[in-house]
């Protein structure tokens, strides 16, 4: 039982069938995850996917690693395969920032994981271990000792007084050798049975030292139980009531305040009366107070803060003073010129008429809530922008096939008209607005990120220096055109083509914005998004990009058009004058090569447009592409060629032109048919000329099945998109004969004489 890398393919499988065991284990409290021998996941209950953070759908088919790239959880997994038992381990997650308990349990059909979020007591153990510490170093002594009176524990103050070791064992010593005669008589005959009655004693005692001296302290004895109720340890702390400490009611003072302060501990802990005067100040971070310790105490909060803010504080003591309940709020203050978030709460001090005021830093977390809706509602955005280009996709790729038919058809009516016939120049004009037509649909399935690019590695500065000629041409003389490309490493995997139209489609944006004189700046600089940089980068992978900038002294836009810039048809010029399809074409071009947009608008100041291309290195041959004007007459061939296209008319159109060239044409509908016309060797077949996208087989994977039965059969593809399933990123591989719909007769001619050439 292998395990596949994180990354491996996995194909979808269906979920287990629903039953009532299933029901029972969507009711747990443990996160389930069941996976086969190859490490996929099979099963997961509700439980495991809020754990993950990710819905089942998408987990189901996918292999182990993909939800659990850390190595404990497989190394668990490999050892409860590697040795057929039941295996256990508790690790600290980072991905989820979560601990885990996991436990494996192997099976013939793969392995079963239940997992445990055991943070709580994670957090719980390393609260205990801090108390623990707070003990071992606190100024008080500290004891524990058994029923019988053995001593089990000395902290590190109690250690000194009795002359322990500092890192030795704790000596035979009971308790009553800590006392003198009569102060032991009075805990072994008051203060311990009180202790064991009612858990908990205190009073004021004398210690026994070593070198005879005798120490008034005050104690306090607590009795600890076992589940059945008997007593199981005595624990006592100590404090020196000597002539150096305070008086009986400072120390019960100081006591009370002490014991508020670490229930309530925070980053500021101040100390005010019913009037709102600051008494004490204990602050961990000096910086997050309005004005130093020393000049708070004293004053009053009017004194410190505008009236209005000040009564709400005040508002809070007195809240917290009449009901003795603790009072929680959240403010923010400016200090220092930088904003901050505290969490507040407020405590009444026992008989006294103070309050305890702990003020706990959460900028950081306020500042994460903000970008986690900055984030939400981009991926919101983007949401919309993918659904809306889903359907532009749609549209624009049955259009090409209407738009194939119609051209085809005319392009072949021209071929029997005579020259000057009314007739052949109107079906010129309906070619030339067919024309017109395809270039719409090309840019919306730029949109898309469903036109068919063939990237290819270009220097960006290069591109964009071979068109500042005709950009100053377009842009006119009253807008200067400034140009900054970076000297640095440059290539990116683009479409040149493409890459054209992206920065043409910026620079006549750009120039619509400038109303009357101003300024086109187009930059370009090598960026490195380093892991986390999301505050610079929100959404954007770490890696080596290069970027693109277009920044103009227009008019700017303000937020309502910023939210819908790269909307398909959406425009703010006039009826008329804008198709609405330049900056969606941008935001098509840019993620379909793997790249990002942003956009910064100021109204009145101008817009800056940055495009972040991936760095790129490896060198790739250009595709293939055909295309012809319309009228000229398909040069004629021989052979069999198989046609397979689902689409009836453009296979009626394509089969006619093919036809009339000389070839003899094996039309199919879909995959299944053609691949019965190939399977029949006494059919001979010279090239295969399919529709990249079909349905139930495509073709790509129709062309891998061809080639098993006939190795060297060349195939060509038409198609008037490219879906991602089947050419991943919009790319097909270098050298590939592609015809984009829609095409004319003498592109389809020209495309299968290539082909056929190359055999």
């Amino acid at each position: 039982m292998s395990h596949p890398s994180p990354g491996a393919p996995a194909p979808p499988r269906p979920p287990l069938a629903a039953g009532p065991a299933d029901r029972v284990l969507e009711t747990i409290s443990d996160a389930l995850f069941v996976v086969d021998r190859e490490w996929r996941f099979v099963y997961l209950n509700r439980r495991a996917a809020e754990l993950v953070r990710r819905p089942p759908g998408e987990l189901l088919g996918r292999v182990l690693g993909e939800a659990f790239p850390q190595a404990p959880v497989h190394q668990a997994c490999e050892r409860a395969v590697r040795e057929g038992v039941a295996t256990e381990i508790e690790e600290f997650y980072a991905p989820l920032g979560l601990w885990l308990y996991v436990r494996a349990f192997p099976s013939p059909e793969g392995l079963t994981l239940t997992m445990q979020d055991v943070s709580d007591r994670k957090r719980a153990e390393a609260e205990q271990a801090r108390l623990a510490a707070l003990l071992e170093e606190t100024v008080d002594v500290v004891a524990t000792a058994s029923p019988d009176g053995v001593v089990t524990y000395l902290n590190r103050a109690a250690r000194r007084l009795f002359g322990v070791p500092e890192r030795g064992t704790v000596p035979p010593l009971r308790v009553g050798d800590m006392y003198p005669d009569g102060a032991r008589r009075r805990l072994l005959e008051e203060g311990i049975p009180a202790a064991v009655r009612d858990g908990t004693w205190a009073g004021e005692s004398t210690l026994l030292l070593p070198d005879g001296r005798e120490l008034p302290v005050s104690q306090v004895i607590v009795a600890h139980r076992a589940s059945t109720g008997e007593v199981e340890s005595l624990s006592t702390i100590i404090r020196d009531l000597s002539p150096r400490m305070r008086s009986e009611n400072a120390l019960r003072a100081s006591e009370a305040e002490l014991r508020a302060l670490v229930e309530a501990f925070s980053d500021v802990i101040l100390v005010l009366d019913r009037a709102g005067t600051y008494c004490k100040v204990a602050p961990s971070a000096p910086d997050r107070l309005v004005l130093p310790a020393q000049e708070l105490v004293g004053r009053r909060l009017h004194e410190v803060f505008p009236a209005e803010r000040a009564d709400a504080f005040l508002a809070l003591v007195h809240r917290a003073l009449d009901t003795g309940q603790r009072v929680e709020s959240e403010y923010s203050l400016v200090i220092g010129g930088a904003t901050y978030w505290f969490a507040t709460t407020v405590s009444a001090l026992p008989d006294d008429d103070r309050v305890v005021w702990v003020a706990r830093d959460v900028t950081e977390r306020h500042r994460q809530e903000e970008a986690l809706r900055e984030s939400e509602e981009m991926l919101r955005q983007s949401q919309k922008m993918e659904a809306v280009g889903r359907l532009a996709g749609g549209i624009a790729h049955d259009f090409n096939n209407l738009l194939t038919v119609i051209r085809g058809n005319t392009e072949m009516l021209l071929l029997d008209l005579p020259a000057g016939s009314v007739l052949r120049d109107d079906a010129l004009e309906v070619c030339r607005a067919a024309d017109r037509a395809a270039e719409l649909t090309r840019q919306l399935l730029a949109f898309s990120r469903r036109q068919v690019v063939q990237p290819r590695t270009v220097s960006l500065n290069r591109a964009v220096g071979g068109m500042e000629k005709m950009l100053r041409r377009i842009i006119g003389e009253d807008v200067e055109l400034c140009t900054e490309l970076a000297a640095h490493a440059d290539t990116v995997r683009a479409d040149p083509g493409q890459l054209e139209q992206l920065v043409l489609n910026l620079a006549v944006n750009a120039r619509d914005a400038i109303l009357s004189g101003g300024t086109i700046r187009i930059t370009t600089e090598d960026v490195r998004v380093a892991p986390g940089a999301a505050p610079a980068h929100p959404g954007v992978p770490a890696g080596a990009y290069v970027a693109l900038a277009v920044a103009d002294t227009g008019c700017g836009m303000d937020e309502e058009v910023l939210e819908r810039i790269f909307e398909p048809f959406f425009t703010t010029k006039e009826q008329g004058k804008g198709t609405g399809l330049g900056l969606s074409t941008v935001y098509g071009i840019a993620r379909q090569g793997g790249g990002h947009v942003t956009v910064r608008s100021v109204p009145g100041e101008g817009t800056t447009f940055r495009v972040l291309f991936p760095f790129a290195t490896e060198e790739e041959e250009d595709a293939h592409s055909a295309g012809a004007d319309a009228g000229t007459a398909p040069p004629p061939g021989t052979g069999t060629i198989l046609l397979v296209e689902d689409e009836e008319a453009v296979r009626a159109f394509a089969a006619r032109v093919l036809a009339r060239c000389g070839y003899r044409v094996v039309e199919a509908r879909d995959g299944r048919e053609a691949l019965n016309a190939a399977l029949r060797p006494e059919d001979p077949i010279d090239l295969v000329l399919t529709d990249v996208v079909m349905p139930e087989m495509s073709g790509t994977e129709l062309a891998r099945r061809v080639r098993v039965v006939r190795p060297d059969v060349p195939v060509a593809y038409m198609t008037g998109y490219a879906d991602e399933d089947v050419v991943r990123h919009g790319a097909l591989p270098a050298g590939t004969l592609l015809l984009q719909k829609p095409f004319t007769a003498e592109a389809l001619a020209e495309l299968v004489r290539d082909a056929l050439q190359r055999r």
